[in-house]
């Protein structure tokens, strides 16, 4: 089996490229985060056009710095060409907060808007990823969800001003 796992140049927050490749030849490519917009322009880019298949794709909060390179993946042609198996992204209708700073809810918002024009359904879009949440993938991946407890999301979800729209936090995840 062969593991690439890429951290991009990001400037700040993170963008990181992971494919697996098995002894069967079976490939498994997941993105987790985009940085900065200059993130796509600088890095993301470049690695994408190699790539016709990402087979996960998570978001762990929407900082300014994680969503900013994702929203111009989004808006770039090259978002068309690439098959999306699964989108994580905790909460519902893409309303977000995080426990951090740089919080960008316009850029939430916005995302969703481009994810419902490119025609991405909800049902490629999981949310509520908690501790509990136990994914089913090829064997040779596994994937343990480190936070949110579904406590710790309850406990935000009930606490959180009531909204026509749910909310986020971060996700942290083992490969």
């Amino acid at each position: 089996m062969t593991t690439s796992i890429k951290i991009l140049k990001a400037f700040h927050g993170d963008c990181i490229l992971i494919r697996v490749i098995n002894e069967m030849q079976q490939e498994f490519t997941i993105l987790i985060d985009g940085g900065t917009s200059k993130t796509f322009d600088f890095s993301l880019k470049k690695e994408l056009r190699s790539i016709k298949k990402i087979n996960l794709f998570v978001l762990t909060h929407i900082d300014s710095d994680h969503i900013g390179g994702i929203l111009r993946f989004v808006k770039d042609s090259i978002f068309q060409e690439i098959d999306i198996d699964e989108f994580w992204i905790n909460g519902a209708n893409l309303a977000y907060i995080s426990m951090g700073g740089n919080i960008s809810y316009n850029q939430g918002q916005n995302l969703e808007k481009l994810l419902i024009e490119k025609g991405i359904f909800k049902e490629k879009i999981i949310s509520n990823i908690t501790t509990n949440y136990k994914p089913v993938f090829p064997d040779f991946i596994n994937i343990d969800i480190l936070s949110p407890t579904p406590e710790i999301l309850q406990n935000l979800y009930d606490k959180w001003p009531k909204q026509n729209l749910k909310n986020i936090i971060s996700m942290d995840i083992v490969i």
